[in-house]
């Protein structure tokens, strides 16, 4: 029998473990599918870009992120639109493609074969409006049978038990970002999280009382009362809150007219991407506003702090980010280039990057 019960209250305590210590998490779901026979299981938050899985998974999910089909797969997507209809529990891949359309379908010939990946099943966790799907799926192997409807139904007794443990690692997860975030922000710079769909996660509590006569608040939806700049406001959280690689997805910064007059705010929206985006969890982009007339170092910016880089780190960074040449920094830095290239490689990795160029445009959009 491949579902063992008798470690079902073993699951439910690891799941609880990991919802305080995230770092637990791929070794909660790796016992949870060896519990119910899977090959691998991956909790895929639908809005934020980010995924867990346990470690038989790591490959296949790198992959997965980085293939077209991470935005829009066809069993995700029936998925969804079964739960949508109503449907409760675990739901196979049976239900969700039928087998004329297995037989033709490229995700499931050209993807999921390449990792000799059969039957799957899957549902939502959590479902918390407007911004978070959280869905968990149970992969088997290209030579499984299908779960029965018996087996599928003592996992759903299983996942009920599992459900609050999810529930609570997000909200735990939610007050750490917002702890981040403050901390970030000082009197005259402060910090705004904007969820994957462009709204506002956490702003903070003094934010219309400091910019009132800049900005405004509504129902989650951030705007500024200049038409123009609220236009390039909109425009750069859609941009940074989007799929495309995090090079292409900064913008400039922009000037935030305040009502009355007087020296604009400073607006730089920034994508969150590699350590950042695993320190603020949910969030998918920042707003940092600057108000030029505060008493701060003006020419400080909260890369380091975002990215957790180390001041060597930063350093190179920002050299990077205005266009010198690693040659020139490493001497500059008085490194070897070979030690240039291993911090490079380090700042790439923190910042979500792949390449230079686009190491180069995400740090210049801080002083743009």
């Amino acid at each position: 029998m491949r579902i063992k019960e008798s470690q079902f209250d073993r699951a439910a305590e690891l799941f609880f473990q990991a919802a305080a210590l995230p770092e637990q998490w791929p070794g909660a779901l790796e016992f949870l599918g060896n519990s119910l026979g899977a090959v691998g299981v991956e909790m895929l938050p639908v809005h934020t870009g980010s995924l867990v899985c346990s470690p038989a998974m790591d490959e296949v999910v790198q992959d997965f992120v980085a293939s077209r089909w991470f935005p829009d797969n066809p069993f995700m997507r029936r998925g969804l639109e079964l739960t949508r209809a109503g449907r409760q529990g675990l739901i196979s891949s049976a239900e969700m493609l039928t087998p004329e359309e297995m037989v033709r379908d490229p995700f499931v010939n050209e993807w999921r074969r390449k990792f000799r990946l059969g039957p799957q099943a899957g549902m939502v966790l959590v479902n918390q409006p407007p911004d978070l799907i959280m869905p968990i799926v149970f992969e088997q192997r290209l030579s499984d049978e299908p779960y029965e409807r018996a087996e599928l139904t003592k996992m759903n007794g299983l996942l009920a038990l599992l459900k609050p443990a999810v529930n609570l690692a997000l909200k735990v997860g939610f007050s750490a970002s917002r702890r981040m975030a403050d901390s970030v922000g000082q009197p005259g710079r402060e910090i705004i999280l904007f969820s994957r769909s462009g709204r506002v996660l956490h702003a903070p509590a003094a934010l219309e009382e400091r910019f009132g006569d800049a900005l405004y608040l509504r129902a989650g939806t951030l705007g500024a009362w200049n038409h123009d700049a609220n236009e390039r406001l909109s425009s750069a959280v859609k941009r940074a809150t989007g799929t495309a690689p995090p090079g292409e997805r900064v913008a400039r910064s922009f000037a935030l007219p305040r009502k009355h007059g007087g020296r604009p705010l400073i607006g730089q929206v920034v994508p969150l991407t590699g350590a950042a985006h695993d320190v603020f969890m949910l969030a998918r982009a920042v707003l940092i506003i600057t108000d030029p007339l505060a008493n701060q170092d003006r020419t400080s910016t909260p890369v380091r702090e975002l990215y957790g880089l180390t001041p060597a780190e930063a350093r190179l960074a920002s050299r990077v980010g205005a266009g010198e040449q690693l040659a020139d920094i490493a001497a500059a830095e008085n490194i070897t280039i070979e030690t240039a290239r291993s911090r490079l490689k380090l700042v790439l990795a923190k910042t979500g990057t792949h390449r230079q160029t686009e190491l180069a445009l995400l740090i210049s959009s801080f002083g743009r």
